[in-house]
Order: structure tokens, then C-alpha cells, then sequence
């Protein structure tokens, strides 16, 4: 019982001392506080690319984005986000081309170290649940070894995220150690299954009534794996429920995509990139708003109250 003691003491203290964006957009989910006009959701490329402050002439924004996040997890979040709260009136997808393809499923267990205990225990008792990797995912002592220790030495790991630039969600990568290298360039082959993950996903946030954008940040052209038919795929599955797709890298790439500048590597934006994609963003983004709303092949009566049903854990 004293090791037991010692072990959840020295946990709790790894926890203070190490703060990540995703420990805080769990707060807010869970939390009481206002709730915003529009959320961003999408991959680690919308994480760094979308600051709410460049949207705020058009409303409230708070980037949820989660590093790694495909469709299938994002459509997990959406429900455990409808589950606390009443659906946003706007919603911005950030949809990758790797999305509809070869695309790592980033799983859940990783996240259960911020999830209220109640929340743990269910995901435990589920037959399906991955038992090992989510106790090991639950504290921070051993999941953020790494990250404790340069917390203690007060260092902080390239390409990491910088806390101190943290602003309701969004996050800075670091953009120390730059990483714009060639590689290969590989043509993808969609896949059934994770097109259908993404429908799924799209047709969650329009069945509640959410006025959806669908996006895809810009990549540095002379070293973007860009893959058109992929980004056909998703604007066909946009469409779908009249929701338009802003494509950085197709018909609207631009100056943005030619600055090394703005790029950590060849698809992440670096702080100066995301501030000089804002402006554009925020201009396409009101034009998009502004259009009569189309609701897609099939009508649907919005509903804008709490999903209590139980999120899939």
C-alpha cells in the first residue's frame, strides 16, 4: 500500500508538471465555461495551421484539432463533444488526402490519462478494450516519461508543441530544427473503409444540424506528396451534405505553399505560417458562410440539443 501511495503521489506530480494541449481541450470539453460559435476540428495540419484570433472577426472559434486524429477517432470526439454540449453552430473539418487512404488509426487508449474517472472505468469493462495500453496510458509518470524529464530539466523536445503560444486550442509547433526534406513521392490507393469512416464522420456533425466547412491546410508544394484523386474522394463526400471544400493544395494553393517559411516540414505550418494562411482562411471561410446553405443530396432537421446517448468509449 505505501509503494501503491508513492507511485500515485509521484504520479500526480508528473501530472502538474506537464502541460499538453490535449490535457486542456479535455478541460474544456468537460468544463462549464462559454461555449464557442464554431469549433476546428481535424489532424495535427489544422492543430498548427487554424489560430481561433484570425477567425474572430466571423465569431468564436476553438481549434480542437488533435495530432494524429483520423476520421474514426474524430467522429468519437464529436460525440463525447455532443455528449457535454449542444451542437456549434459552425463546424471546420480539416480533412488530410492521407485521411482516405493509408492512414494509422490513432486509437483512444492514448488519451484515457485526461479522461474523469467514471469515463476509464467504462472504457475498461468494454469487451473489446485494450486493458494494458490503457492503464499505461493513464499516467503520465509512465506515458510522458520523456516529456517529465525535460520538463525537469527545463528543456523542451524538438518538434514538440510551445504551451507558452497556446490560445483555445491552438498551439505552435516548434519550429527549431526545420525539416524540409525530399522524400519520395508515392501514388496512394484509396480505401473503402476509411472513405466510409469519413462519410460517417460528415454525416454525424450534419445530421446535428452544425453548419459544416470542410478543409485541407496548405503543404509546401516543391515537397508536397499532394495526391488530387484523393482530394476528389473528399470533396465528393462534402458535397454529399452541400458542405464545400476549401482545398490549399489544389484550386486554391497560392504564394503560401512556395515560403519555407511557413512550413516546420513539408505539411505542418510553422507560427508564421499559420498567421499569414489566417487572413486567407478567414476571407474564403466568410465567402463560404455567407453562400445560401446547401443541404446536400438529403434534408435533415437540425438538432442542436446535448447527444446524451452513451459516447463509444
Amino acid at each position: 500500500m505505501v509503494t501503491l501511495a508513492l507511485l500515485l503521489t509521484a504520479n500526480a506530480g508528473a501530472d502538474r508538471l506537464i502541460d499538453t494541449d490535449l490535457e486542456r481541450k479535455y478541460a474544456a470539453i468537460f468544463g462549464e465555461g462559454p461555449l464557442p460559435q464554431g469549433v476546428v476540428l481535424g489532424s495535427s495540419k489544422a492543430l498548427y495551421a487554424v489560430r481561433p484570433k484570425d477567425l474572430e472577426p466571423l465569431g468564436d472559434y476553438y481549434n480542437f484539432a488533435v495530432a494524429g486524429a483520423d476520421p474514426a477517432y474524430l467522429a468519437w470526439w464529436w460525440s463525447l463533444y455532443r455528449a457535454h454540449h449542444p451542437a456549434p453552430e459552425v463546424v471546420l473539418l480539416g480533412v488530410d488526402w492521407a485521411h482516405v487512404s493509408v492512414y494509422p488509426p490513432r486509437g483512444r487508449a492514448p488519451d484515457s490519462e485526461f479522461w474523469p474517472w467514471p469515463m476509464f472505468a467504462a472504457a475498461l469493462r468494454e469487451p473489446e478494450a485494450n486493458v494494458r495500453k490503457l492503464l499505461l496510458n493513464r499516467f503520465p509518470l509512465v506515458k510522458d516519461r520523456l516529456v517529465l524529464r525535460d520538463a525537469l530539466f527545463g528543456k523542451r523536445r524538438l518538434g514538440s508543441s510551445d504551451m507558452a503560444g497556446f490560445d483555445r486550442g491552438w498551439v505552435p509547433i516548434d519550429d527549431r530544427n526545420p525539416n524540409l526534406v525530399q522524400k519520395p513521392w508515392r501514388r496512394i490507393t484509396v480505401i473503402d473503409d476509411r472513405v466510409r469512416e469519413l462519410e460517417d464522420l460528415i454525416g454525424r456533425i450534419h445530421r446535428d444540424g452544425a453548419r459544416l466547412v470542410v478543409f485541407q491546410t496548405p503543404e509546401y508544394r516543391p515537397l508536397s506528396r499532394y495526391h488530387p484523386e484523393a482530394n476528389k474522394v473528399i470533396a465528393r463526400v462534402a458535397s454529399g451534405v452541400g458542405a464545400p471544400f476549401l482545398d490549399y493544395n489544389g484550386d486554391r494553393a497560392s504564394a503560401l505553399n512556395e515560403n519555407p517559411a511557413h512550413y516546420r516540414d513539408w505539411q505542418h505550418m510553422t507560427a508564421a505560417g499559420a498567421a499569414a494562411f489566417g487572413p486567407v482562411f478567414r476571407r474564403d471561410l466568410a465567402a463560404a458562410l455567407s453562400a445560401p446553405r446547401n443541404t446536400g443530396a438529403g434534408g435533415r432537421r437540425p438538432d442542436t440539443t446535448p447527444d446524451r446517448r452513451p459516447a463509444a468509449w
